[in-house]
């Protein structure tokens, strides 16, 4: 199931990005900066053959920079399981993005440089959460790439024909939180359509503000939060839905787009732009996207996200080419977000009255996700953690006694001098 959700997430970085954010155009300090690399050649990971479109920013960087850019194409699953070999051999581009399940393991294994000298980390240009969001022990390993929070996506048609008070409705009365999340999930569970899709079983836990792992990023300190009492809530949430049978989890893009599920906690491309929802199969529903309900310790109102963020791999040649590229595609993404076939993409997802509300709530918003696929096996093996809930009759708590010397075993494999 995380593996389909990486390549997704990979797949929306590459063709629709983030949301951006409002931000100040080209800062002269960083002008200045990268103006060093004319004359070099830039080397640019791409997963597949560049777009149309991607061409056409190639060509504005090169005119820009009077430099040379050269494509280093490897599909994402090669690249992934490559690219320690290809740091070894000194054979990497000079950029490339990632999403944050891969960002611990390839920091533990040395496999991405510090972008602190190649970065004015205050030009307004980057986004300030994903250089704190890649901080570890005084340096920064990445910089803009995309911040993608999850939403509750529902269908409103099928709330209004079952008479059923709808997401929306409590979140504009600011009561979108678990107990009513709960309460939505039940009652639109029956006739073969099941309340909720999680494929993400971290999500509850992520909405009452736990990142599962707790990262100090001053000391190197990791520490396993999943037995915390904010923690424990969102995974006695998500094993009553599923047990009840009210949730269900591992292709909720199906799901949804063939009415079977009434909501889904997601990102609202995958879910509805990727397959064209609004215009295939739920052409004749009303689709609504609002914020994830909060849970009760989530005081600060912390959102979950996922991130993607741009990276220089150890060893590359220009370091400097590469932060240039990642300073321009975030400028070029500002200049155009409104161009007529952007516009034209994103109204596959968004209604044009979502795409504002989703745009003022993310700029307010501080984000919160999770590193923990990047430790050990976890993302592989954790499913039985959750099984010994789900159909063993495990508490969370003795879930997480059974578990977690197998947890920190994980964890004490971590940056190994």
């Amino acid at each position: 199931m995380m593996k389909k959700m990486v390549a997704m997430l990979m797949l929306a970085v590459l063709l629709l990005s983030a949301l951006p954010t409002r931000q100040a155009l080209a800062d002269e300090r960083s002008d200045e900066l990268y103006k060093a690399i004319k004359g070099t050649t830039v080397k640019i990971h791409f997963c597949n053959e560049p777009t149309a479109m991607d061409k056409k920013k190639m060509k504005a960087f090169e005119l820009k920079y009077r430099c040379k850019v050269e494509p280093f194409i490897m599909t994402w699953a090669d690249w992934k399981n490559q690219l320690l070999s290809l740091v070894v051999s000194g054979n990497v581009p000079d950029y490339s993005t990632g999403p944050s399940e891969t960002w611990l393991k390839w920091l533990s294994n040395g496999l991405l440089m510090p972008l602190d000298d190649y970065v004015i980390a205050d030009d307004p240009i980057w986004d300030s959460q994903i250089w704190d969001l890649t901080a570890w022990k005084g340096q920064h390993y990445g910089v803009s790439g995309g911040i993608t929070p999850y939403y509750c996506i529902y269908n409103a048609t099928m709330f209004y024909e079952k008479g059923v008070k709808t997401p929306l409705e409590y979140y504009e009365e600011g009561k979108w939180n678990f107990k009513n999340f709960r309460k939505c999930a039940i009652e639109m569970t029956g006739d073969g359509v099941t309340g909720v899709g999680i494929d993400w079983r971290y999500m509850l836990v992520m909405c009452n503000g736990n990142t599962v792992v707790e990262l100090d990023r001053e000391s190197g300190d990791i520490r396993i939060a999943l037995n915390d009492e904010n923690a424990i809530a969102g995974v006695e949430l998500l094993t009553e839905l599923h047990q009840g049978g009210y949730a269900t989890g591992g292709n909720s893009y199906a799901e949804f787009a063939n009415g079977e599920i009434a909501m889904t906690l997601e990102r609202p491309w995958n879910v509805i732009g990727n397959n064209d929802v609004r215009n295939t199969t739920l052409v004749n529903s009303e689709i609504e996207i609002v914020p994830l309900p909060m849970g009760p310790d989530n005081d600060e109102g912390l959102v979950p996200c996922d991130i993607s963020y741009g990276f220089v791999p150890a060893k590359a040649q220009n370091p400097l080419g590469g932060m240039a590229w990642a300073y321009f595609l975030a400028e070029y993404g500002e200049k155009h977000q409104d161009d007529e076939d952007v516009v034209a993409e994103r109204r596959k997802t968004y209604t044009d009255e979502q795409w504002e509300f989703c745009k003022e709530y993310q700029e307010n918003s501080t984000f919160i996700n999770t590193y923990v696929y990047g430790i050990g096996d976890w993302y592989l093996e954790d499913w039985a953690y959750w099984a010994d809930m789900f159909y063993n009759g495990y508490t969370a708590q003795t879930a997480f006694a059974k578990w977690e010397s197998q947890f920190q075993f994980w964890l004490d494999g971590m940056f190994v001098e």
